[in-house]
């Protein structure tokens, strides 16, 4: 075993009646794989009360949805201390799914009716500030709602069978 860090992410931790934030424990490990140091980090929201994290990768960074005071959830990234915001690509909320060593990050944007009823989703790729819908970025042009019923290793297998980089 190596010595390094280890990660592990919990999401909607209850701090105090209501408030929900995403938390990541890191472990520091000696060479023996024995704990030598355990931190304890509160992600925050973005100004809601409530964060849930769903992918990070080994250099502690997150990504997943936050519920901000008002309005649809919204996909975050956190990475050296601050909880930012990826938008939607849609009228509807989005939900961060996985994210590589590159902070590239792949997830989904709600599609809403005029009444507010969720009728489909949209996948996207976010990189260095901008989401993009990810069936156009691969050439798909079905109409399916591809793939919101994918976990997190199915969407890191499928992109890397269209090359998109170590993710």
């Amino acid at each position: 075993s190596a010595a390094g860090d280890e990660y592990i992410l919990v999401s909607g931790e209850v701090q105090l009646p209501g408030v929900q934030p995403a938390v990541v424990w890191r472990l520091d490990l000696d060479f023996a794989g024995s704990v030598e140091n355990i931190q304890r980090t509160n992600l925050g929201t973005l100004g809601g009360t409530a964060s849930w994290g769903h992918g990070i990768n080994s250099l502690g960074h997150v990504a997943g949805q936050s519920k901000p005071s008002t309005g649809s959830a919204l996909a975050f990234i956190h990475r050296n201390g601050v909880m930012s915001s990826l938008g939607t690509l849609t009228n509807g909320g989005s939900q961060a799914a996985a994210l590589n060593d590159t902070d590239v990050v792949v997830g989904r944007c709600d599609i809403l009716s005029k009444s507010g009823v969720l009728t489909g989703s949209k996948a996207f790729v976010w990189q260095n500030g901008t989401m993009l819908d990810l069936r156009s970025q691969l050439g798909r042009t079905d109409r399916a709602n591809w793939p919101t019923g994918c976990g997190r290793g199915e969407w890191l297998e499928l992109l890397r069978e269209h090359g998109c980089g170590a993710i």
